[in-house]
């Protein structure tokens, strides 16, 4: 083999191996990007879900399985606990009428330094009643979670307090996730129908307008 063979099978090789390390690099950026962008969608689902909880949400004062709480953190790095009863359709199912009667509990849970935001729930009624509660991963890279519970009149960072009803108005829930090299927020407002009062402007026909 001549020295100029040599060069030339030097080159190819070379070049050989700088397109696959760029195809490698395309590929590893790209589903690096892919795994922030699903992160940042856990966020969103997971909120989305606690919103729909929150607006199923009943509460029986006569009951303390059945109680709303929300305990707030513990030091200024922590995140709050809520713990709240709900009724969920079970996944597949259309009809609203073979909904479940659930207690579901929202906490951010440290998983090597990465906090995560678990649903834990279990059946009131039914075989699962008795059985260990299942815990569900909803999003990771949680970097902040905060909730209010609003009585009427203010915002409060802790349910039930003294004087406070069976269940708040409405519900405030902030999430800061871990987006790539920046933090996304989200947050939204729910209103709790059960504490509601809702008055309706219907107005039944006596019998003196009844049709002939």
């Amino acid at each position: 083999m001549s020295l100029i063979e040599l060069l030339l099978a030097l080159v190819i090789a070379i070049l050989v191996v700088a397109v696959l390390f760029s195809t490698y690099h395309v590929v590893t950026v790209a589903l690096t990007g892919q795994g922030e962008r699903q992160r940042c969608d856990q966020a969103a689902v997971a909120l989305e879900q606690l919103s729909r909880d929150l607006a199923c949400t009943f509460a029986r004062d006569d009951d303390p399985s059945c109680s709303f709480n929300l305990a707030p953190p513990e030091s200024e790095t922590g995140s709050p606990t809520l713990g709240f009863c709900t009724a969920v359709v079970p996944d597949g199912e259309k009809d609203l009428r073979w909904f479940m009667l659930e207690r579901a509990t929202y906490q951010v849970e440290d998983k090597g330094g990465t906090g995560r935001l678990v649903r834990v729930s279990y059946p009131l009624t039914g075989p699962g009643a008795s059985a260990p509660p299942v815990t569900n991963e909803l999003a990771t890279g949680i970097e902040r979670l905060a909730v209010h519970a609003f009585d009427g009149s203010a915002w409060k960072t802790k349910w039930p307090f003294d004087g406070s009803a069976v269940c708040p108005k409405a519900a405030r829930i902030e999430i800061v996730a871990r987006c790539g090299e920046q933090s996304r927020r989200y947050q939204t407002e729910v209103l709790i129908p059960v504490a509601n009062v809702i008055t309706s402007t219907l107005v039944r026909a006596g019998s003196s307008s009844r049709p002939q």
